[in-house]
């Protein structure tokens, strides 16, 4: 049986988040699926919750653009935070990237460009919804952190502000790749590896319908290790020698580690602590 196109928020869901008392029709509703078209024919698979009267009323958005499977692996607390925004007026809105959850395509690597692009284009479709008062937000921890922070360097005239944690503009110096020029192999391997694997698992047939098997089986066939392209990087450097000064460094990064973050003029609260993996962006 077909996911429904649109329904309420569980009652015990909307209590937590702030609804009415027992019995009363919940103040969020919830888009359980909802496919979000790129200019190449891609279909981004979304959730949307939704403040009651939003379509006589738009209101901003937050966005969350993570790989981490809406239907299931981040289900139980993507209701718990998107519905708490959702009760405070914000329409939020939660989408699986190309290549994942139920989403169309592949994902060919961390933040690559295409990741960057689609999401441009996913903050200007949602700010033209009749629901949308044409200003979107972004939020993340982690990966949604970082294509945060990149997405927000090429400046959607819809993106207002994010809220980035646990991130950093310079994936070479304080992400889980290398430290110093030396191989983190106990954080990065297993993390491509982790991912690999995350990507392997098969789109839901009740969204995507009798095409899933082929969808499935193109993307395992189709994904490339991701741990293949940061090995290939081991220094930061175009040249190979150690840049003479942190400026000479960033401007000479490869494409692989490099980005644009520094270069964004959008509101943003950076958040992480000394104890994690990106202290120096946060400080």
């Amino acid at each position: 049986m077909p996911w429904p196109e649109e329904t309420a928020s569980d009652r015990d869901v909307a209590g937590r988040n702030g609804g009415g008392a027992a019995g009363e029709a919940p103040p969020v509703r919830v888009l359980r699926h909802v496919w979000i078209p790129l200019e190449d024919g891609t279909r981004l698979a979304a959730r949307i919750w939704m403040p009651a009267g939003a379509e006589a009323e738009p209101r901003p958005v937050i966005l969350e653009y993570i790989p981490y499977r809406k239907n299931d692996a981040t289900a139980i607390r993507d209701n718990s935070l998107h519905a708490r925004f959702a009760t405070a007026g914000y329409v939020a809105v939660r989408v699986d990237m190309r290549g994942s959850g139920d989403s169309d395509g592949q994902m060919q690597d961390e933040y690559a460009p295409l990741e960057l692009s689609d999401g441009a284009e996913v903050i200007e479709w949602l700010s033209k919804q009749p629901w949308c008062d044409g200003n979107v937000g972004m939020i993340g921890k982690s990966w949604g952190g970082f294509n945060g922070l990149q997405i927000a360097a090429l400046r959607p005239p819809a993106l207002k502000a994010i809220v980035t944690v646990c991130s950093t503009d310079d994936r070479y110096a304080d992400d889980v790749h290398y430290t110093g020029g030396a191989l983190i192999a106990s954080e990065m391997l297993p993390w491509a590896s982790t991912m690999f694997a995350y990507n392997a698992r098969p789109p839901d047939p009740a969204v995507v319908g009798d095409g899933w098997r082929e969808q499935w089986f193109r993307r395992m066939a189709e994904t490339p290790p991701y741990g293949q392209e940061w090995l290939a990087h081991r220094r930061a450097t175009r040249t190979g020698s150690t840049a003479r000064s942190a400026r000479t460094t960033a401007r000479s990064r490869r494409p692989c580690w490099r980005s644009a973050a520094g270069t964004t003029r959008t509101a943003g609260r950076c958040c992480g602590s000394w104890r994690d993996w990106t202290p120096r962006p946060a400080v």
